[in-house]
C-alpha cells in the first residue's frame, strides 16, 4: 500500500509539471541561460579573478532562491483557487508530498548548475547549502501564503517584492531581514547563524501551509 501511495504521488507530480506548460521552462532560462551568460560576461570584463567569481556568487543568490518557489506556486495554485479547487481538495487532502517533490526537483536543477560551474570554473559547492536554505525559505513562505490566502497573487507578489528589497537594500540596519549573504561560505559553521533558524522556520512554514490547506472555511 505504501508503495502504491508513492507511485500515485509521483504520477501526480508528473502531471503537475505537465500542467505548468511553458511556465515550467522559465527557471531553466535563468539557471542554464542567463546565469552562465552573465558569468561569462563577468569573466570577460573583470578577468578570471575574485571579483568575477564573487559577482557570480551574488547572481546565484539573486535568482536561485526566488525561483525556488516558482514551480510550487504555479504548480499547486489550482488546488487553492479557481472553480475546481474544492473538488481537488477533496481528492488531495494534503499537498505536503507535492511540495517536497517540487522543491527537491528544483534542488536537483540547482545542483546541476553548481556541478557545471565546478567543472568549468570553480568549486561553488560550499555555497550550495546556503543557497538551498534561501530557496527553501522562498518556497516555504510562498507555499504557506498560497494555502493561507488561497490566492496565487499574494505569495507571488510577496516573493517578488522581497526579492527586489533584498537586491536593493544596502543599509546595514536592514541586514537582519535580508536573506542574502555578503560573503561566500568558507566553513560550514558560518551557516549556523542565521541560516540554521531560517531553515527551521522555512520547514515550519511548510507544515503550517499544509495545515492551512486542510482547514475548511
Amino acid at each position: 500500500m505504501r508503495y502504491q501511495g508513492i507511485v500515485r504521488e509521483l504520477a501526480l507530480f508528473r502531471l503537475t509539471l505537465r500542467k505548468l506548460g511553458p511556465l515550467y521552462f522559465v527557471p531553466h532560462l535563468f539557471l542554464y541561460g542567463l546565469i552562465p551568460l552573465l558569468g561569462a560576461g563577468y569573466l570577460a570584463y573583470h578577468g578570471d579573478g575574485e571579483n568575477a567569481r564573487g559577482l557570480i556568487f551574488y547572481d546565484f543568490q539573486k535568482f536561485l532562491p526566488f525561483f525556488g518557489c516558482w514551480w510550487v506556486l504555479f504548480g499547486l495554485s489550482g488546488y487553492v483557487e479557481g472553480p475546481a479547487s474544492e473538488l481537488l481538495q477533496v481528492y488531495r487532502p494534503s499537498l505536503l508530498g507535492q511540495f517536497w517533490l517540487l522543491w527537491v526537483w528544483y534542488l536537483l536543477h540547482m545542483a546541476a548548475l553548481f556541478l557545471g560551474f565546478s567543472l568549468f570554473l570553480e568549486n561553488y559547492w560550499p555555497d550550495f547549502p546556503l543557497v538551498a536554505v534561501q530557496s527553501l525559505a522562498f518556497a516555504g513562505a510562498g507555499f504557506f501564503l498560497l494555502c493561507a490566502a488561497r490566492n496565487l497573487l499574494v505569495p507571488f507578489l510577496t516573493a517578488l517584492f522581497y526579492e527586489i528589497f533584498a537586491m536593493l537594500s544596502g543599509a546595514s540596519f536592514l541586514r537582519f531581514c535580508n536573506l542574502f549573504s555578503l560573503s561566500r561560505v568558507e566553513h560550514p559553521a558560518q551557516l549556523a547563524l542565521p541560516y540554521g533558524p531560517v531553515a527551521v522556520a522555512a520547514v515550519l512554514l511548510v507544515f503550517l501551509g499544509g495545515w492551512a490547506y486542510r482547514r475548511r472555511e
